[in-house]
């Protein structure tokens, strides 16, 4: 999977400085499934709340058009994020989710093992 962030806004200044500001940016998938099948998928995300939530973004697409918050695990702030989200399925039970988004598209085994130990 290949995530693209790109800064989309900043409201306009208000009285309360600029960490309480609700920033955007567009999103776009690129999901390579099993059988090597390209889709892609564009959407929205923001940061609510910058300083109660600062780990926190919710995304939203078209499809599903619920909102889905996703929690900063780490980050190094230049070469990965390690990302985790869970939803509620009703009768079918709750899925999480894990995503290791990386700004190369190989990283090394010690980075994805570090990765797999924190969602455990």
């Amino acid at each position: 999977m290949r995530a693209q962030y790109g800064k989309k806004s900043d409201d306009d200044d208000d009285d309360e400085g600029e960490d309480s500001k609700l920033s955007s940016m567009s999103v776009f998938y690129s999901v390579t499934n099993q059988i090597g099948l390209f889709t892609d998928f564009c959407g929205v995300a923001w940061q609510a709340d910058q300083k109660e939530a600062p780990a926190e973004i919710t995304q939203a697409f078209p499809f599903p058009p619920v909102p889905s918050k996703l929690l900063i695990l780490d980050t190094d702030y230049e070469t990965y994020s390690a990302v985790y989200s869970c939803a509620d399925r009703g009768i079918f039970g709750t899925t999480e989710y894990g995503w290791l988004m990386t700004r190369k598209a190989n990283v090394s085994q010690a980075v994805v093992s570090e990765f797999a130990i924190r969602l455990i």
